[in-house]
């Protein structure tokens, strides 16, 4: 079956899809596609569907699309939030994330992190790079992307919306491979950066009913730490209807 191009776009109309900005200079001007040729569209909230570009002007194709479709969601939702990791690390990490489900990413500067981590011009080529991630693996739902400055607002935004909610901390006496996700409707994980949570943001935690979980008995690179973690977390989710 030949490839087909997957593009970020909006419907403008019941069967009509237009891409636009760079995703429109990528396949105009990069892949050279052509009028007649069979493209695949998607808006990043779970539809998507399948057609051929049958029209361009100076900055839009226009995909005539047969079928839209809806993307099935896992239960429950996956939120994970991790301390700011250095920005080859985080871009290794993002397009796991994305291939492995999660929903909502949080990204925290903790304590003995350096702040530039999060500047703008990273923040943006993170950005992109979950859009890209998208398309490679064929995903249409976007994952909620957001940057806290201080652990304390993203454990107060959590308290309230998220009844589940554990922390990574290799002392922990529960394994993360026992939980049961089944009858929730969304999970939170939180993990640390290189240097893991330290003494007073683990307690901060704690007294927010973050309760802690182990990977076993071996002391994981953060990077393996959290793709490890995901990973189990999405082998026992279900899938949504």
């Amino acid at each position: 079956m030949k490839h087909k191009f997957r593009f970020f776009g909006r419907t403008i109309g019941s069967n009509e899809w237009a891409i636009t900005g760079e995703e429109y200079e990528h396949l105009r001007k990069v892949l050279r596609l052509k009028e007649g040729e069979e493209v695949e569209v998607f808006d990043g909230e779970g539809r998507w569907g399948a057609g051929k570009i049958t029209e361009f002007d100076k900055d839009t194709a226009i995909v005539l699309v047969t079928q839209t479709k809806k993307e099935t969601l896992a239960i429950p939702s996956l939120v994970v939030a991790i301390g700011a990791l250095q920005p080859k690390t985080m871009t290794d990490l993002l397009p796991c994330l994305v291939e492995l489900g999660v929903d909502t990413i949080h990204v925290i500067e903790l304590e003995g992190v350096p702040k530039n981590r999060t500047n703008p011009k990273t923040l943006d080529r993170w950005r992109r790079i979950l859009l890209s991630s998208l398309k490679q693996c064929k995903r249409a739902t976007m994952p909620s992307f957001n940057v806290w400055l201080d652990l304390a607002p993203f454990v107060q935004l959590a308290s309230e919306t998220l009844p589940h909610r554990w922390v990574l901390d290799p002392t922990a006496t529960q394994s993360i491979a026992d939980l049961e996700l089944a009858g929730k409707e969304s999970i939170c994980l939180v993990m640390g950066s290189e240097s893991g949570l330290s003494a007073k943001e683990l307690e901060v935690l704690e007294q927010a009913g973050f309760q802690k979980l182990n990977l076993g008995r071996f002391t994981l690179r953060s990077f393996t730490a959290a793709l490890s973690a995901v990973a189990v977390l999405s082998a026992k989710r279900g899938i949504g209807t």
